[in-house]
């Protein structure tokens, strides 16, 4: 924008407007639209049951309805000050700081059955562990990364509750399929 508007003397206004709305914009796309995420996983002797979760503070939550709440205010205050007209754009506003007021952390909840026969797929090098049942299906399939340190115990555990399993040692990542 600064060489755009090169001979304006507003230069820095626009240029720090958009440096804010790039900072702004960056920070919700990365903490808001891809965070991280909160992994919790129990093995049993029936498969592996795990919950993924957004790993978004409850301050974010809070604010979020802080500003729904308002939105819902200054649609009532928009169609008493307008008139009627005001009904559709300021009706749409308030549906959907309804739909704020409400947000809350979603928990996804996962899990692969364990079958009695597996090909188990192991990778030392990234610590993986590649389950499949026999026959195959999408609920007998899982992938484990774990750290250096548990990865042993994990493999010792899931080869324990799989009686007829085929233990398979790869070498490179092509051959794991990651």
């Amino acid at each position: 924008m600064i060489f755009i508007n090169g001979d304006n003397e507003h230069d820095w206004q626009i240029t720090l407007m958009f440096l804010v709305f790039g900072v702004l914009g960056a920070l919700q796309g990365r903490y808001i639209f891809s965070p991280n995420q909160l992994y919790h996983y129990r093995m049993t002797a029936k498969g592996i049951y795990y919950t993924q979760q957004d790993n978004i503070p409850e301050v974010a939550y809070t604010i979020s309805r802080g500003i729904g709440g308002l939105l819902i205010v200054g649609s009532i205050i928009a169609v008493g000050l307008v008139g009627p007209l005001a009904l559709a754009g300021a009706g749409v506003g308030a549906f959907l700081a309804f739909k704020i007021t409400n947000m809350k952390p979603q928990i996804n909840h996962y899990g692969c059955k364990f079958s009695k026969k597996a090909d188990i797929t192991i990778y030392r090098g990234v610590y993986g562990i590649d389950i499949f049942g026999r026959p195959f299906d999408s609920e007998g399939h899982a992938t484990i990364f774990t750290n250096a340190q548990k990865y042993e115990n994990v493999l010792n555990d899931i080869i324990g509750f799989l009686p007829e399993h085929k233990l398979i040692e790869v070498s490179t990542r092509k051959e794991f399929g990651y």
